[in-house]
């Protein structure tokens, strides 16, 4: 019964809630810096502020790329009004629209004026922002709205000079998931680098109108160093509201702030089916939280953010920003399987050295966000630039000590940030985070420009490697840091490894005896020139010989030949040698019978110059008639009855044959390989 009750005045409460959402107030936040920090007398500032809008409430509340390309103003045409040690308008509230949601229905943007404070004794005042009405909030139906902000324009004791405000800022609504533990974290930002701490807005004086004190989200719990706040999303679903102030103090142990100024913004509390650790997140590609990026003066910022979204089925729908005027942004696109990304574009209309905080948010078809992240804009510092790196071109396969000289001072950054090495192929080799490895040598003083550190591999010879670094290797040394860009592309660092190894040959036909006419061949491993010295039993000469040497005539006795390769690095290996024997074939001498011979004749000897034995393979004689006609063949490898010589004196081959020659017919005697024997009539 109690839980029947329970729901059904849920069911009334969002049924009210729904009609009275055409509600517009999305929150804002207002910052000062003096127009001359060095000039105490000066009373002028410079406040810039941020306003959020319902979208779709009117015409002036309406935004899209065409409104945030003109330029032109929007907003609802209210006044920031001085409270305290001065009266009246202070400026007027309308902006030039930056950033705007379709998904979530709003309009937000930044603008700026001067205003010249009087001279009072405290020179410390108070303005301010009210009116009606928020959105309609879960524990606040048609609650007031007041930002106020504290500017003190006393001179610092610790600086000599005028202070400037922190800058925070929040992408107009927070989505959290029903019934998981969150944190919001503020981003925060000081010129000064003063200590920055945040609180819940005070009713009592001013900061908060009916929002205050943290009652916009019952139960939350400000973290005041960290700007950080904890909430259990467990009681009802819908919009809450958050008024927090943000304080710059001199020093950590300082008790009293500096200034002060406003941030309020909106919470939506969402049902899903999604578990509380599912959620999409931004690819290791996009900048990380807290980066420091330095735009020159007349530079322009170009990123990509990519959000990788929390399963296959899933898609990013919108990322929504929070940025400087001026700011264009690509629509959504994919960018790898279940990744999707958007590119931005900003040219600063100004020179002027300051921080501009941007931040994004990934939305998720299913309504659920990646965390904001936010980075700094340094608008006219330039971040330190790669300059070169040493060695470079050609290197030996055991390089291990390597130099990166950036082209400004810098120092070690305190973010994980890593120089890597890759192979042509895009594989890593090697990896280090340069923020907390020591042996990454950074620069002792104002002078140095290098980062120094060593490998240990061996690299690959005729292999190209290159390498690549992170965003923020080398971190600026004035303001917030600038970061050096990362350099990923696989040819700014690019180094092809020496070739040191000579070129190893091998023999492929290399007999170890021959006749006169011999040749050698080779193959290598690589291309190469080859040169070659051949040794005789009589003489020693050289000659270019590339893949073989022919030798023709050769006389008989030992022979060797010396072949030295060299590669196109121009390593040459030691001579490699070969040696073999010829061995002079045995000679024809003579025939007998010769000249002119009887029909009859059946017996014949054929003489050569030197000892011989017969052959193991085919081998003929035959005797043709003049016309080439063969009338006889004897293949002297398997007949008994060719006599060939027994001991090592004997020179000749005796056979028979048993036909009759024509008479007055000339024939002739031929050995294999066609070489006559002499003629016979």
């Amino acid at each position: 019964m109690e839980t029947g009750i329970k729901f059904a005045l849920l069911l009334v409460f969002l049924v009210y809630v729904h009609r009275t959402a055409c509600t517009h107030f999305r929150g804002g936040s207002f910052t000062y810096k003096p127009v001359n920090s060095s000039n105490h007398a000066s009373m002028k500032v410079i406040i810039k502020f941020r306003m959020g809008w319902r979208r779709s409430y009117s015409g002036n509340t309406f935004c899209d790329q065409n409104t945030i390309n003109s330029g032109s103003l929007v907003g609802i045409n209210g006044y920031l009004k001085c409270r305290s040690g001065c009266f009246g308008s202070v400026g007027n509230l309308r902006f030039k629209c930056s950033d705007f949601s379709v998904q979530e229905d709003w309009t937000t943007g930044t603008n700026s004026f001067e205003y010249t404070f009087p001279v009072t004794s405290s020179r410390y005042y108070r303005v301010s922002y009210s009116g009606r009405n928020w959105i309609a909030l879960v524990h606040a139906l048609g609650a007031s709205w007041e930002i106020g902000m504290y500017v003190n324009l006393t001179k610092r004791s610790d600086t000599g000079r005028l202070n400037t405000s922190p800058v925070a800022t929040m992408t107009p609504i927070v989505r959290l998931k029903y019934g998981c533990n969150h944190s919001i974290v503020i981003p925060v930002s000081d010129d000064d680098k003063d200590e920055v701490r945040c609180r819940w807005a005070k009713s009592n004086a001013g900061e908060c109108g009916g929002i205050c004190g943290g009652n916009g989200l019952p139960n939350a719990y400000m973290f005041d160093r960290e700007c950080r706040i904890t909430y259990s999303a467990t009681e009802y679903i819908g919009f809450y509201a958050v008024a927090a102030m943000i304080e710059d103090f001199a020093s950590p142990t300082d008790s009293q702030p500096l200034s002060g100024i406003p941030l309020q913004f909106l919470v939506y509390v969402f049902n899903s089916n999604e578990t509380c650790d599912e959620r999409p997140e931004f690819t290791e590609y996009t900048r990380a939280e807290g980066s420091c990026i330095g735009i020159p003066p007349g530079g322009t910022y170009s990123d990509r953010i990519i959000v990788r979204a929390g399963g296959p089925s899933k898609r990013i729908v919108e990322v929504t920003t929070n940025s400087p005027q001026g700011f264009i942004k690509s629509p959504v696109a994919q960018y790898a399987p279940q990744e999707y990304y958007v590119n931005v574009t900003w040219t600063p209309i100004s020179s002027e050295i300051e921080t501009k905080l941007f931040c994004f948010t990934g939305l998720e078809d299913s309504g659920v966000t990646t965390e904001q992240r936010c980075v700094d804009l340094l608008v006219g510092v330039a971040p330190p630039q790669f300059a070169s790196l040493s060695p470079q071109g050609e290197v030996l396969p055991d390089t291990s000590q390597w130099t990166i000289t950036f082209d400004k001072q810098f120092v070690r950054p305190t973010r994980s940030s890593h120089i890597r090495i890759h192979r042509s192929d895009g594989t890593v080799v090697f990896s280090v985070d340069v923020a907390i490895t020591a042996g990454v040598l950074y620069p002792v003083g104002s002078l140095g420009r290098t980062i120094q550190f060593t490998t240990s591999l061996t690299f690959t010879e005729k292999e190209s490697y290159y390498l690549t670094m992170d965003h923020g290797v080398a971190k600026g040394v004035t303001y917030c840091g600038a970061e050096s860009p990362a350099i990923t592309d696989p040819y700014t660092m690019r180094i092809k490894i020496k070739d040191i190894t000579p070129p190893v040959l091998t023999f492929i036909n290399a007999p170890s005896r021959s006749g006169g006419d011999f040749q050698i061949t080779w193959t290598a491993n690589e291309n190469v020139t080859a040169q070659c010295t051949v040794q005789t039993p009589s003489l020693l000469f050289g000659q270019p010989c590339n893949w073989s040497w022919t030798g023709s005539n050769l006389t008989e006795g030992f022979y060797s030949i010396y072949v030295q390769l060299t590669d196109l690095a121009g390593n040459s290996a030691p001579p490699a040698r070969h040696s073999w024997f010829v061995v002079a074939p045995p000679q024809f001498a003579s025939l007998s019978p010769q000249g002119e011979v009887l029909p009859d004749t059946s017996q014949w000897t054929i003489a050569f110059d030197k000892q011989f034995v017969r052959p193991i393979r085919s081998s003929h004689i035959r005797i043709h008639r003049s016309d080439g006609t063969v009338v006889f063949s004897v293949d002297v490898a398997i007949t008994a009855g060719v006599l060939y010589p027994v001991g090592s004196l004997g020179r000749t081959i005796q056979f028979t044959t048993s036909q009759t020659f024509t008479e007055k017919e000339s024939y002739y005697l031929t050995m294999d390989h066609g070489k006559d024997t002499g003629f016979i009539s």
